[in-house]
């Protein structure tokens, strides 16, 4: 089940269906506390989808904290996807990562024969 919604989110991230995404996410939740479901520890994959949405929206601060927060629950033996996302974007997040594009930003507005 995990695997369903995990899958139904990225698409939806991936399609920018941003709302949709994030109501996946929280259904996700409420489906993990379900007595008939077996046990298993979602909040760690949750986080990296919220944080995956957050990239989306530029909102690289929140998206930090739910990354940060993923790493922290997820487990180390589970889906290599996850594992390896996780990090990629938390990179990105990161604020140094920020100053560089910022810095790669004011570096292409130069005029093309600037020699600084």
């Amino acid at each position: 089940m995990l695997s369903a919604f995990w899958h139904l989110s990225s698409l939806q991230t991936a399609q920018l269906a941003l709302r949709a995404a994030e109501k996946t996410c929280q259904q996700l939740e409420q489906a993990a506390h379900m007595p008939s479901l077996q046990r298993f520890p979602t909040s760690g994959y949750v986080a990296l989808l919220l944080g995956e949405i957050h990239m989306e929206r530029n909102d690289l601060a929140a998206a930090e904290r739910y990354l940060l927060e993923s790493a922290e629950q997820i487990n180390p033996e589970s889906f290599p996807l996850a594992l390896l996302r996780g990090p990629m974007l938390l990179c990105r997040a990161s604020k140094p990562f920020r100053e560089i594009q910022k810095v790669r930003g004011i570096i292409g507005s130069l005029p093309s024969n600037w020699n600084g």
